[in-house]
């Protein structure tokens, strides 16, 4: 408005970095915005008598540009807080979050800004699903295990000549236990409503390796 009338720029609001102004307040911008290339600060008055009206601005070039010191800024970073205060906000929360990355993932198409989300829901979801795809890893593992156990302990006892019915129970046994430890932490979990989270997915990976 100032612009189009050729008057001097307010002195309560201005679009400067680091600090801009806003009615007054001080709004702390390099906490926000990085990768930043900056020009020469307008004066408040280089603009009086002008009239800039939208057909005079430059190509490309809008009302903002011309009054802030930012010729370019590489990231903008935007936070969004909320109080989880009771199971239902915490659920609509979750919700919320996913229903924006898929939206960013999926359906956002600009190819002069580039939208990443992040958040504590998301990262879980994904290592939750990057977890998923090492159960053939796991399966693996299992069965080295299982022809480990199998053959040191029988071999051994066939070595000393003490094969017996306990020596195929002893091997039984060391290859049950895991299988026993992590069915059981899974299933008290779940007997405590306790739902699944990316940390429960590396506890199977830690069991076999400690049994």
């Amino acid at each position: 408005m100032h612009l189009e009338r050729g008057e001097a720029l307010s002195y309560d609001t201005s679009l400067t970095y680091p600090i801009a102004k806003i009615d007054g307040f001080d709004i702390h911008l390099e906490r926000n915005f990085f990768g930043i290339t900056l020009k020469e600060t307008p004066q408040k008055d280089m603009f009086i008598g002008q009239n800039i009206t939208a057909d005079k601005l430059p190509k490309n070039v809008s009302y903002a540009q011309l009054v802030s010191n930012l010729q370019f800024v590489k990231v903008v970073l935007a936070l969004y807080r909320a109080d989880r205060s009771s199971p239902e906000m915490e659920r609509k929360l979750s919700l919320w979050e996913l229903s924006v990355f898929e939206f960013a993932r999926k359906q956002y198409k600009n190819y002069l800004i580039d939208m990443e989300v992040i958040g504590t829901e998301i990262l879980n979801q994904e290592m939750i699903k990057d977890g998923q795809k090492l159960a053939p890893f796991f399966a693996a593992g299992f069965g080295f295990m299982m022809f480990f156990v199998t053959v040191t302990v029988l071999a051994s006892a066939i070595f000393y000549n003490a094969m017996d019915w306990g020596k195929v129970l002893v091997a039984f046994g060391s290859i049950l236990c895991p299988i026993l430890s992590i069915t059981s932490s899974y299933g008290i979990i779940s007997l405590f409503g306790i739902r699944t989270n990316s940390l429960m997915l590396v506890m199977p990976f830690l069991i076999m390796g400690i049994g």
